[in-house]
């Protein structure tokens, strides 16, 4: 299932009133879920077909281009012009600094995970020699602690 859209929404998509979509629905062209959305995808080429039939009689008898034709080139440069719109907005959003590439993040995240992990690992050897000392599970809880908390500190100043 695709992207789901209000009805106003579908109108502004398709060129078409509010109105329109509304008639359409009620003479069973497109249709609409239980959440009173409809399929965007769907809906646009539902539409187009409806729009590309060949004419009845009263319609002024002249016969519609091919409908498979039209609903190619209609849907095809729908789906690029979207595709375009929202390349431009994600380069924006990068530019204004509200949107940073996936490979950056797993870059940061992987050198930051690296560096807590080097940090929590020199704590053994840093307290070796005063836990072997130490008989009161107490003090050795407390000194654990601390170190802890001075490497968590260390990473949250930058290292």
């Amino acid at each position: 299932m695709g992207e789901r859209v209000t009805g106003a929404e579908l109108a502004r998509r398709a060129g078409l009133t509010p109105a329109a979509i509304s008639t359409a629905r009620r003479r069973g062209r497109i249709t609409r879920g239980k959440d009173k959305k409809y399929d965007a995808e769907s809906s646009l080429v539902r539409l187009d077909e409806s729009r590309t039939r060949e004419p009845g009689p009263g319609r002024g008898g002249k016969k519609a281009k091919e409908p498979s034709d039209t609903l190619t080139l209609t849907h095809w440069k729908t789906v690029e012009t979207r595709e375009m719109a929202r390349k431009r907005k994600l380069e924006r959003l990068e530019i204004q600094g509200a949107l940073v590439r996936r490979s950056v993040v797993e870059q940061t995240w992987a050198s930051e995970a690296a560096l807590i992990r080097d940090q929590l690992m020199q704590i053994g050897s840093r307290l070796a020699g005063r836990l072997a000392a130490e008989t009161d599970p107490r003090v050795c809880g407390r000194l654990v602690d601390e170190e802890v908390l001075t490497a968590l500190r260390g990473l949250a100043g930058g290292g």
